[in-house]
């Protein structure tokens, strides 16, 4: 089990020694080390979060497969970004649950990927079939919502782009109607929750 926050750890943990059919052969709280604990115990199932401060969930996956090939992984995740879940979903991990789900629905779930299903929890379903936001988005409205989230005004996001202000205010209001939003800051919100910008870069 890995998540980078201990309390998170802790609370599936005892969910996991609560329920018979399973035993906690490890817990980590850091991405490389899980990658480690997998080399040397080689479990049956690793369950770890995806936004970890080392390496994400993703690149830990990828790593022990390398080395621990008959290990299943499953996703217990916060991230509503529809771009990312696809993308672990495309990497081959084998089941995809969020950090708000029912732990009885957690447990079943592990058992059925145990039993060697792919597992998506239902809220991640309903989420994975909602349209990418980016295919309404042109690359102009693209790159014009990268300046708003570098925090350029319309005139300086107007010089970078070589356009006039007023255009780059016409994509702005676009902008906020495709992502059904009416503030700058909820549509930076979206725009992260979606993938359409990295907060991290």
């Amino acid at each position: 089990m890995v998540d980078d926050h201990a309390i998170t750890v802790g609370g599936l943990e005892q969910v996991l020694r609560d329920h018979a059919r399973f035993e906690v052969v490890g817990t980590s709280t850091s991405g490389l080390e899980a990658i480690g604990l997998a080399r040397k115990l080689s479990p049956d199932l690793m369950v770890l979060d995806y936004a970890m401060p080392d390496v994400n969930g993703l690149d830990v996956f990828l790593e022990v497969s390398r080395w621990s090939p008959d290990t299943k992984t499953a996703l217990v995740t916060g991230t509503s970004n529809t771009k990312l879940l696809h993308r672990l979903r495309d990497a081959g991990v084998h089941g995809l649950f969020q950090k708000s789900s029912d732990p009885t629905l957690l447990c079943a779930g592990f058992l059925r990927i145990l039993a060697g299903e792919s597992v998506t929890c239902p809220a991640t379903a309903a989420q994975m079939r909602e349209p990418h936001a980016s295919a309404n988005l042109s690359h102009r409205e693209i790159e014009v919502l990268n300046c708003i989230a570098d925090g350029l005004t319309n005139a300086k996001s107007a010089d970078k782009l070589n356009i006039s202000p007023k255009t780059v205010d016409s994509h702005r209001t676009a902008l906020m109607r495709k992502l059904g939003v009416n503030s700058t800051a909820s549509l930076l919100i979206r725009a992260v929750r979606e993938g359409l910008i990295d907060i991290g870069k």
